[in-house]
């Protein structure tokens, strides 16, 4: 068994094989530098795409609503705390979903030579009103990591 696994593996067995759990803080330095790369260029794509959304979503917002108060002839300082107060809304709204966007992004790509799974907690458990259909849909439930255990290539023999 390589080094850094001695301390920090738990193996789960699943439908798809043996699944170890790694700790980052035992990796070697070029497999943390490779996973941090990975997530790195994600960001960073992530963070430029959001801010081209917001910039564009910002500018229609702001001169759509300022032409339409305009054209009424409504002047605009009265107004001037709601548009922030939307405007930061926008925002929020454009950083939770391209947040949202990025952690499902990262979960589905591979890190270097590894995967990020979420992991549930033995004895934690969600109520089944609220699993969503996701989890159980032909295209994740086929998923492999590559850091399964195996010996054969064909998946149906794990």
């Amino acid at each position: 068994m390589d080094d850094y696994l001695e301390n920090a593996t738990l193996h789960s067995t699943t439908n798809s094989g043996t699944i170890r759990r790694i700790a980052f803080a035992n990796l070697p330095r070029m497999a943390k530098l490779e996973i941090m790369w990975e997530w790195f260029w994600r960001s960073m794509i992530v963070t430029v795409v959001a801010l081209i959304v917001a910039m564009i979503v910002g500018f229609f917002f702001g001169v759509g609503i300022g032409l339409f108060l305009v054209a009424l002839k409504i002047p605009t300082e009265p107004f001037k705390l709601l548009f922030q107060v939307l405007g930061f809304a926008l925002g929020l709204a454009t950083g939770f979903l391209s947040l949202n966007f990025l952690i499902a992004w990262l979960t589905r790509s591979q890190l270097g030579a590894y995967e990020l799974w979420l992991v549930q907690p033995a004895g934690f458990e969600i109520p089944a009103s609220e699993v969503s259909n996701k989890l159980t849909s032909p295209d994740t439930s086929q998923r492999t990591p590559s850091s399964i255990s195996h010996n054969s290539p064909d998946p149906a023999s794990w």
